[in-house]
C-alpha cells in the first residue's frame, strides 16, 4: 500500500492493489464490509467529519 494525499480536498488516498482508492472508503472496505470501489450512490462519510480519518469505527456508508 502507498499513502497519497489530496491537498485540494482534504482526503488521504491510498494504492491498492493497483488501484487508488480513499482512504476511508479502504478502510471500510477492508475491516467492515465489502463495498466497490467506484460506486456512485456509496460514500464513506465519517461521524467525526473529518475526510481524512480511517478509523473504521467513524465510518460508515451513505448518500451525499
Amino acid at each position: 500500500m502507498e499513502l497519497l494525499f489530496d491537498v485540494f480536498k482534504l482526503i488521504a488516498k491510498t494504492k491498492y492493489r493497483g488501484a487508488v482508492w480513499a482512504s476511508s472508503r479502504l478502510s471500510y472496505h477492508l475491516n467492515k464490509k465489502k463495498i466497490p470501489r467506484w460506486s456512485t450512490t456509496k460514500w464513506a462519510l465519517h461521524t467525526c467529519d473529518r475526510p481524512w480519518c480511517v478509523n473504521p469505527k467513524h465510518i460508515y456508508i451513505g448518500t451525499p
